[in-house]
């Protein structure tokens, strides 16, 4: 079996005689077997949102007819009855309900919205699970808010931009690119227009119910600066050049070849000093002690003419040994040496 109670809550815009641009008034009466207390808290929460909105808010006394209406099934009907010598622009009816739901209780708030001549505008619902009053007085506010933004006439912006292409942003979420219209709800909002290449423009702009506002955004180029002038490349190291022959290894072959063949033709010379001389024109022979002289001069000079035509055929690489090397000979008393210095 269900247990509750339904209270009702209504609330009256009342139009100010001021034009569409200035705030509304909402009258709230809050009606049914509620206490006193409660109607009190959820009158003010009610109250609050509708100033918040932008609305003005007064609290009627309910009279005995207002109350009949709330508790009426079919209260559209009676709607005009209840703003009868009012001016006002919609009626707000709240319904809160408690129901049985698990082990406790839960409260379920519906709202209507209604013209003055009882067309119904918006309806929605909000749930209250172990709901406290703290609790019960948020669901009103947010029910509020949320039937009085829908209730409203939206707002249209035209946004163009010269030249067009570029990223409009409203209230910092991105709506398309230029040229658009988008529609928004009234009250301040700021209007960003972004284009590569070109200044970000940003404005504000306050919006009234139902209004259509043109706003033209002429973009200009971002001056860029001349390029920096590039350093000249450094050019890449190449292989190093091979190290100059050496002198030595192209004119030490020939001297030891001339050398040498200086050398084998004074031992031919000497050789042939042994033999006879003529005196008093007859052959008288003569022996001169010439030999070991010949032998060791042709054999030092036939080495090193080998030496130096090894030499000239195979130079010694000089770029991984630098220690001197190159033939040696020694002429001593009674004969001549004959080597090679260098590492092999």
């Amino acid at each position: 079996m269900k247990r509750g109670f339904i209270l009702f809550l209504v609330v009256v815009t009342v139009a100010a005689t001021a034009p569409r641009a200035t705030a509304d008034r909402a009258a709230i009466f809050v009606g049914g077997d509620v206490k006193t207390k409660e109607r009190t808290e959820l009158t003010a929460a009610a109250k609050s949102i509708a100033e918040t909105s932008g609305w003005g808010a007064v609290t009627p006394i309910v009279t005995s007819t207002a109350s009949a209406c709330i508790d009426a099934t079919d209260r559209a009907k009676c709607i005009p009855k209840l703003v009868t010598g009012i001016k006002v622009e919609q009626v707000i009816v709240f319904q809160v309900s408690a129901e049985e739901h698990g082990a406790g209780i839960m409260k379920v708030v519906t709202g209507w919205m209604f013209k003055p001549d009882g067309e119904l505008v918006v309806a929605d619902r909000r749930f209250c699970e172990q709901c406290t009053s703290d609790k019960l007085i948020a669901v009103v506010k947010e029910l509020v808010s949320a039937m009085i933004l829908r209730a409203r006439v939206p707002a249209k912006l035209a946004i163009l931009s010269m030249p067009t292409g570029a990223m409009a942003y409203v209230d910092d979420v991105a709506i398309g690119a230029t040229d658009l219209d988008y529609s928004v709800y009234a009250g301040l909002h700021v209007v960003r227009v972004e284009r590569l290449g070109y200044e970000t423009v940003t404005r504000t702009v306050t919006l009234t119910e139902g209004e259509t506002m043109t706003m033209e955004f002429p973009l200009r180029k971002i001056a860029t600066a001349p390029a920096p002038d590039r350093p000249a490349p450094t050019p890449r190291p190449g292989p190093e050049p091979p190290p100059p022959e050496s002198t030595s290894t192209t004119i030490v072959p020939w001297v030891l070849i001339g050398g040498g063949g200086a050398l084998v033709a004074t031992g031919g010379v000497l050789f042939a000093m042994e033999g006879t001389e003529i005196e008093n024109g007859e052959r008288v022979p003569k022996r001169r002690e010439t030999t070991i002289e010949a032998v060791v001069t042709t054999s030092a000079g036939a080495i090193a003419a080998a030496v130096g035509v090894y030499l000239l055929l195979w130079p010694p690489d000089t770029a991984t040994k630098s220690e001197t090397r190159g033939p040696v000979i020694t002429i001593q008393s009674g004969g001549a040496w004959f080597g090679y210095r260098g590492t092999f």
